[in-house]
C-alpha cells in the first residue's frame, strides 16, 4: 500500500525534483488496519515532504519488522517543523501554509 501510494505521486514528486528512495523488508508481518485511512496518512505525509522541498531533495521511507509488528519510517530533507509548531501537528485545523495551500487536516 506505501509503494502503491508513491506510485501515485511519483510524476509529482519527480516533477519537483525529489528522488525516492525505498527499503520495504519483504518479511513484514501483516498489518490490520484500515487500507483506505492508512493510505491517506501516508498520502499526506508523502505531500507534506513535498511541499517542505522547495528546491528538490530525497524522500526516503522505509519498513522493518520488529517484535510488536512492523515500523515504518518516513524522513525527507525538506526545512523540518519548527521547534513552536511540534507540539499542534496533530490539532485539527492547525497549518503553516499559506491560505488556500493547506487545510491543515492531514496529520490530524
Amino acid at each position: 500500500m506505501i509503494q502503491e501510494t508513491l506510485s501515485l505521486l511519483e510524476h509529482q514528486l519527480q516533477k519537483a525534483g525529489i528522488e525516492i528512495s525505498t527499503d520495504f523488508d519483504a518479511g513484514l508481518p501483516p498489518i490490520h488496519g484500515n487500507a483506505g485511512k492508512l493510505q491517506q496518512v501516508f498520502l499526506n505525509l508523502f505531500l507534506n515532504a513535498r511541499d517542505a522541498m522547495t528546491a528538490g531533495g530525497r524522500l526516503e521511507v522505509r519498513t522493518w519488522a520488529e517484535a510488536a509488528g512492523a515500523r515504518i519510517e518516513v524522513a525527507d530533507t525538506g526545512h523540518g517543523i519548527a521547534p513552536e509548531h511540534l507540539r499542534r501537528v496533530y490539532d485539527p485545523f492547525f497549518t503553516t501554509k499559506a491560505a488556500r495551500k493547506g487545510t491543515g487536516l492531514g496529520l490530524s
